[in-house]
């Protein structure tokens, strides 16, 4: 067989499975089907139990990190040492998303002091400290119709 004809042969079959994965994407996801999806990928997740949260913000600081100040939440099973989300999201434009591993599943962030004393992490991956509190400024990223991927990495106490 020609070599042409091998890359051919070869390709179909591969950028069928893409289109595969990314229609299993858009089929997994949470929320009210839209054009706009965001594929968050948590890495450095120290365990497989519990849930991981996933909280989205939309483009308002007021409104960031703020008891309900969220779009939603979306809580999934924990994989380690990456978890995937998908969510759709109402539309292209800025967000902010923070995850925490709850690893106890309690459904709440658990804390020491006013740190998290569980795996946590922000959209942009800011550093954050006592002296150095989290801002939608630093944690706001910008969607596009179709397909969006950020990756958050967890930092734990």
């Amino acid at each position: 067989m020609p070599a042409k004809r091998l890359m051919q042969a070869c390709a179909a079959p591969a950028l069928g499975m893409a289109l595969m994965a990314g229609a299993a994407h858009a089929e997994n996801c949470d929320g009210a089907t839209s054009n706009t999806r965001l594929i968050v990928q948590v890495d450095g997740v120290a365990g497989s139990e519990g849930l991981m949260a996933i909280t989205l913000y939309p483009d308002d600081p007021d409104r960031f990190l703020r008891r309900h100040g969220s779009l939603k939440v979306v809580r999934v099973t924990a994989r380690a040492p990456i978890t995937t989300v998908c969510l759709y999201l109402p539309g292209p434009g800025g967000y902010g998303v923070a995850v925490y591993h709850d690893a106890n599943g309690n459904r709440h962030l658990d804390k020491a002091g006013l740190l998290p004393a569980e795996g946590s992490g922000l959209s942009n991956n800011p550093k954050v400290s006592l002296f150095h509190l989290p801002t939608l400024k630093n944690s706001r990223f910008v969607t596009h119709a179709g397909e969006n991927r950020i990756e958050i990495a967890l930092r734990y106490p």
